[in-house]
């Protein structure tokens, strides 16, 4: 039932119940000090009626004693009058409105006072009618025995009004204690009730509420354990929802731990972890397939007992580095296989300081070596083996259209001069292709320096305005300057691949247009603009690859290797800067470079 309850109303709970006992807890304070006050009224009241009735004896006995006083020679009409005065005092005498049922501890006194105020009325009208006799007959007697006996009477009620005075008087204080240690333990056994009920409440509370957190906490230890959870708990409340979350994130996790064990297990590439002392830890059954180890096999064996021997040293090293500095690393190792074979691997490392551990992923680049050492043998071919033989075709041929070995016919001149442009194409192939190679090697040295752009776009133009007078196409610019932080001869070499392409792709007529910027405060922008055909936005992202040109060109009869762009990529980021093209794919394309400014501080 508890458990149903959201945290908002047991926390309703936790407060109305305290505050409802304190309700009633004043209730009844109150109505203890109202039965307090009645309690003390009445002995306050019980005094006054006291004093009221003391006084009403006393008077009644003045009457009594004035009537008997013979000492006074009072003559009858003297005596009558004061008989009357008496009688018509002695009503009032009745104790000021005092009853046997307000004050029934003192009924017994107000009846014996009643009693001797109503003898001494009777005795006054029996003297009030004798006095009103005849002159002529004689006046009766008082009977002292009665009068004395009425004089007794009085004094022993006066003495018991003043008895009941001081037995009042003297329990007083004690009926006042006992009211007030009454009020005070109400007041104690109420707090100490509150605090017991707040107390009971509060533990009953966070009995079931540590009870059900710590199922949460061990749920919680279940699922980073990856062990499957006891069920939901039953209830309504949020730590229910929250236990039905993690049941959720348990599900979850379960489906998404199914599918990274099937990527594991189906990955091409080795993907395992490794202790500070580089014994594996764990792998996936990729192993098998490319070291011939099952992942079995690989548990607790140490890396280095796989690289080749000449490298353990650097391996070693390479694992330390990469744990001091906490980064990616990455390198290649030769791996000797279950067989022997030696396979080149490429290693991705990422330590783990909270787990102790690296973290590989490794590819198998045996075949990409294997490729590369192909391209070398290719280049190498090509270096030695194709751009000798070519230069010496283009030299034969140069000599004989020069007419050095004798007169040749106009139909041997035009295929002698067909070949030479072919020799020459194939020369600037091969030699485009080094160039490139060489770039990718990071075999290039830059010569930096502060270099003008006007003045290397100038040396650009000049080399090929014969390119633009051929091709009917004009060129302007750049307008201003700007020192750039260069290798000169790089730099021209990349505007005179950018300003031929230009020309290349233009129409007869058209512009070429070459412009500075400024980006920002720290790097220029060199940007070549023509009014080409436009470079549709599906090719721009491939542009600057290898072998790729774009297939919206106007002149068909224009032939490129496709290696111009990608040679100008490989020397503008030598230089640490960036390149890029600019065309809404319809009409006319700008390419830009963009280096860094020569700073003002090395001038």
């Amino acid at each position: 039932m508890i458990s149903r309850l959201n945290v908002t109303e047991k926390g309703l709970i936790l407060v109305l119940v305290p505050v409802l006992f304190e309700f009633v807890f004043l209730i009844v304070l109150g109505w203890l000090l109202l039965a307090a006050a009645h309690d003390i009224a009445r002995l306050d009241g019980a005094n006054e009626a006291l004093q009221k009735l003391h006084e009403t004896v006393l008077r009644v006995g003045e009457s009594g004693l004035s009537f008997t006083d013979q000492t006074e020679s009072l003559t009858r009409p003297q005596r009558l009058a004061r008989v009357d005065n008496a009688l018509a005092l002695l009503p009032s005498y009745s104790h000021w409105g005092l009853s046997a049922q307000q004050h029934p501890e003192l009924a017994q006194l107000i009846a014996d006072s009643d009693a001797v105020r109503d003898r001494l009325i009777s005795l006054l009208q029996k003297s009030r009618n004798d006095l009103r006799k005849p002159a002529s007959e004689p006046l009766m007697a008082a009977d002292p025995v009665n009068v004395m006996d009425l004089v007794m009477t009085v004094r022993s009620i006066t003495n018991q009004i003043v008895a009941t005075e001081s037995e009042a008087h003297s329990a007083e204080p004690a009926e006042l204690d006992r009211i007030r240690f009454g009020i005070g333990a109400f007041l104690i056994l109420g707090v100490l009730g509150n605090c017991l009920i707040s107390l009971a409440l509060a533990r009953f509370f966070t009995t079931d509420l540590i009870r059900r957190l710590a199922m949460i906490s061990g749920n919680a230890a279940l699922l980073s354990a990856g062990q499957p959870l006891p069920p939901v708990q039953q209830g309504g409340d949020e730590i229910v929802a929250l236990d039905l979350v993690l049941h959720q994130t348990s599900d979850l996790l379960r489906e998404a731990r199914l599918r990274e064990f099937a990527i594991l297990d189906n990955a091409s590439e080795i993907i395992c972890s490794v202790d500070s002392r580089l014994r594996f830890l764990a792998a996936n059954p990729a192993t098998a397939k490319l070291w011939s180890y099952k992942p079995g096999e690989l548990l607790g064996m140490s890396v280095l007992h796989l690289v080749a021997e000449e490298t353990v040293g650097s391996t070693r090293l390479t694992f330390k580095r990469a744990a001091e500095t906490g980064e990616e690393s990455e390198f290649e190792k030769i791996i000797r296989c279950s067989g022997g074979e030696l396979r080149h691997s490429r290693w991705k490392v990422k330590w783990s300081h909270d787990d102790g551990a690296f973290y590989c992923v490794i590819h198998d680049v045996t075949e990409l070596r294997a490729i590369e050492k192909l391209k070398q043998e290719f280049l190498a071919m090509v270096s030695h083996d194709l751009r000798s033989p070519l230069s010496s075709v283009g030299i034969s041929l140069a000599i004989l259209l020069d007419g050095k070995r004798g007169l040749i016919s106009n139909r041997a001149r035009k295929l002698l001069s067909n070949a030479q442009d072919s020799a020459q194409k194939l020369t600037g192939l091969v030699n485009e292709l080094l160039e490139l190679e060489k770039l990718e090697s990071s075999a290039l040295v830059l010569d930096l320096g502060p270099v003008s752009a006007s003045d290397a776009c100038a040396s650009a133009r000049e080399l090929l305005q014969t390119l633009a007078e051929q091709a009917r196409v004009q060129i302007r610019g750049p307008v201003g300057d700007a020192l750039i932080l260069a290798d000169s001869r790089r730099l021209v070499q990349v505007l005179i691949n950018l300003l031929s392409n230009a020309i290349k792709f233009s129409a007869p007529e058209s512009v070429v247009v070459i412009s500075l910027t400024h980006p920002d405060a720290e790097r220029v922008d060199i940007r070549i603009t023509d009014e080409g055909p436009g470079i549709p936005a599906e090719h721009q992202a491939l542009i600057f690859d290898k072998f790729q040109q774009s297939r919206a060109v106007s002149n068909l009869s224009l032939k490129s290797t496709g290696l111009g762009l990608a040679i100008v990529k490989a020397i503008v980021e030598a230089h640490h800067g960036s390149v890029g093209v600019e065309s809404d794919g319809s009409h006319g394309s700008t390419f830009w470079i963009r280096l860094q400014e020569y700073p003002e501080d090395d001038l």
